[in-house]
């Protein structure tokens, strides 16, 4: 099938079909409790490694669902960081790598207690947890969109006692270790 046949067909296909093409509207800032509906990953970062360049960080994406009030029911989607490399050899990308994971491993760990868990071998464990998110409205690309700026337990509460989060795969420990300066990772609090 050329191409002019695949449009007409996939043209056809689509006859009276309704499509919303209205705006889409973000939710007003604030804090909202929700359930995990989807999770993804690890998939790769846009960011590469500068020291070598087929090396990606790692996400993991999750898709929410808001669990009550006026906009229950509406999707929220939230990216947290496992593995992040600086963008330059700098100390200070270096150092914002390093407090980019440790905010993803902070995450990680509210949303884990959420289950009951201390480590997950497969992303989708985590469809169902619940936990609050703080969400604000970003410009983006001239457009108002959500974003979650905060991981909170149903208590409000923005962290838990430290326990290990997801065990990254060695190779991608030593990525990090290799990727970091030698000063520790900052403590979440």
């Amino acid at each position: 099938m050329n191409l002019a046949e695949m449009l007409a067909l996939a043209d056809q296909a689509t006859q009276g079909v309704e499509v919303n093409t209205t705006e889409f509207k973000p939710i007003a800032p604030g804090t909202y409790n929700v359930v995990v509906v989807g999770a993804e990953g690890p998939k790769d970062s846009k960011r590469a490694n500068y020291a070598n360049p087929n090396e990606f960080g790692k996400t993991i994406e999750l898709q929410l669902e808001i669990a009550d009030g006026a906009n229950k029911g509406r999707k929220l989607f939230f990216t947290n960081n496992i593995l992040v490399y600086p963008a330059s050899p700098s100390s200070e990308d270096a150092v914002k790598a390093q407090k980019a994971m440790a905010i993803g491993a902070n995450e990680r760990k509210v949303i884990l207690a959420s289950i009951g868990k201390t480590n997950i071998s497969d992303v989708h464990e985590l469809i169902g947890a619940s936990f609050s998110v703080d969400v604000t409205i970003r410009d983006y690309q001239g457009k108002k969109k959500n974003q979650v700026s905060k991981v909170k337990t149903l208590g409000g509460t923005a962290s838990v006692a430290s326990a290990p989060a997801f065990a990254a795969p060695q190779a991608q420990q030593t990525a990090a270790q290799t990727a970091a300066p030698s000063s520790s990772l900052p403590s979440g609090g």
